[in-house]
């Protein structure tokens, strides 16, 4: 994305004034559009409009991808007829397959592990949206495929004609260009396939709440639950900021914003975050609650990884950059020149460079060679706790750094100037440009305009909120 997420926002909400024209049956496509336009599929070679191409060629195209994955598909319909039978628990916990280590090194959800501790394992049940070592629950991408390619029902191609009405409103409005348009069916047709898959799949569901980690770019599933009756409770997950183009919505939102899956209930590590969300208009008040930092984070790392960073350190301190999804090429560069810095300055300093949990480190592959540079998969806890500087660019860690006594930097990206001035303002940070060593930088250091504690209040004493449920 070109423009800064602030200007995204500005030029969306001056194209479009009346969202009515997004309303679909009983929901509304606000945050469909959004995706479409933010994600950008089309630059990502993400073509699945499936719903909207109605030849007789692209027909043909659809029962040939029938017929190849008619064996896959049928073995993925049976495990859904199996785990349909195992939504029989009040809870549905919905994991990002996210993995942390616990205080005694056992493998354990990041971010359902204390929940799931409190809730009582008896009560829950447990679906991953990709795959990991945990084995507690079906996988939804393993399950998906039983639904991605089979003929629509009576009632789907009912579903699928309305989505297309509200498609041509929105080409109607004579403001989006040709590949925003693109961007836009596609996001359309993966809400569709969502829809579909989750509405199957809860059939026979006797869930009564269902928490997982952000509700946009999950509309789909949001909206089988809403049409289900099941209460919808998002789980804080990283930052929230006046900037993003999800959270803290415009006033103009409010009459659509009951329709617009949101969730029905947020809880926020912090009241220092409830009060920015407070500040937009996608929720009320009442909707807000404070759980605390339920994730399961510490600064254990096992012997083993503590004694292969202690032999990259070699007893030298390091500089850690932990690095942002779709931001890589920002942040190799960076390194590469700060590697070479380093040695030119002869400096023993190290570089440690963890990144992003969504990201491939095949991302950073360039880095692999240099000698004063470790890309290391370790707890991020852990590193923030000996760093003595600290450079990412937006991201929650630069406030998960300040439990810390590093030096916190914003590395300058100018896509994401708008939050980065925002962290400098509150002194989350300080700038730092892509010609800048932190070593060498003439610094007093970021002072807080806000008490921390307001940040990462104390799940314990906020757990009992989830008795409400």
């Amino acid at each position: 994305m070109s423009q800064t997420f602030s200007q995204f926002k500005t030029h969306f909400y001056e194209r479009v004034t009346d969202f009515s024209v997004f309303d679909c049956e009983d929901f509304n496509l606000l945050k469909v559009v959004l995706d479409g336009l933010k994600v950008e599929y089309l630059k990502k070679g993400i073509l699945n409009e499936t719903i909207f191409k109605t030849s007789f060629v692209d027909k043909l195209k659809l029962q040939a991808r029938r017929l190849k994955f008619r064996k896959a598909a049928t073995t993925s319909r049976l495990k859904i007829q199996h785990e349909m039978g195992n939504l029989d628990k009040p809870f549905l916990l919905f994991d990002n397959a996210r993995v942390a280590e616990d205080a005694s090194g056992k493998k354990v959800s990041f971010y359902f592990h204390r929940i799931q501790q409190y809730l009582g394992s008896e009560k829950c049940t447990t679906i991953y949206q990709s795959q990991t070592v945990l084995k507690e629950g079906p996988v939804v991408l393993d399950l998906l495929l039983g639904t991605l390619f089979v003929k629509p029902t009576k009632d789907e191609k009912i579903f699928i004609s309305n989505l297309k009405k509200t498609y041509h409103k929105i080409v109607g409005l004579n403001v989006f260009s040709e590949d925003e348009l693109t961007n836009i069916r596609v996001a359309i047709n993966k809400f569709y396939d969502e829809h579909r898959f989750w509405n199957r799949f809860l059939k026979r569901s006797k869930t009564k709440f269902v928490l997982f980690d952000q509700h946009y770019s999950r509309e789909g599933f949001i909206l089988a639950l809403k049409r289900k009756k099941i209460k919808v409770i998002e789980l804080q997950h990283g930052l929230i900021a006046p900037e993003d183009i999800f959270y803290v919505f415009p006033q103009s939102v409010i009459d659509i914003a009951s329709k617009a899956m949101f969730p029905d209930l947020i809880f926020t590590f912090g009241s220092y975050w409830s009060e920015v969300l407070k500040k937009g208009f996608e929720f009320m008040p009442e909707q807000i609650e404070v759980l605390g930092m339920y994730q399961e984070n510490n600064t254990f790392v096992s012997e083993e990884k503590q004694l292969k960073t202690d032999r990259f350190l070699n007893g030298c301190d390091f500089v850690l950059v932990t690095t942002q999804t779709f931001l890589h090429p920002y942040f190799a560069e960076y390194v590469e020149w700060l590697s070479g810095d380093m040695i030119s300055k002869g400096s023993k300093i190290k570089i440690i460079v963890k990144n992003h949990p969504s990201e491939k480190i095949d991302d950073y592959e360039s880095l692999q060679t240099l000698g004063n540079v470790m890309i290391h998969n370790v707890n991020t806890e852990y590193l923030l706790s000996r760093c003595k500087w600290h450079i990412s660019c937006y991201s929650t860690t630069l406030y998960d750094a300040t439990k810390y006594n590093c030096m916190n930097f914003s590395l300058l990206i100018e896509p994401c100037r708008d939050y980065i001035d925002t962290f400098i303002k509150e002194g989350i940070s300080e700038l730092i440009n892509k010609k800048q060593n932190p070593v060498f930088l003439e610094t007093t250091g970021a002072t807080l305009s806000f008490d921390k504690k307001t940040l990462y209040e104390n799940f314990d004493e906020h757990k009992d909120k989830l008795k409400w449920l």
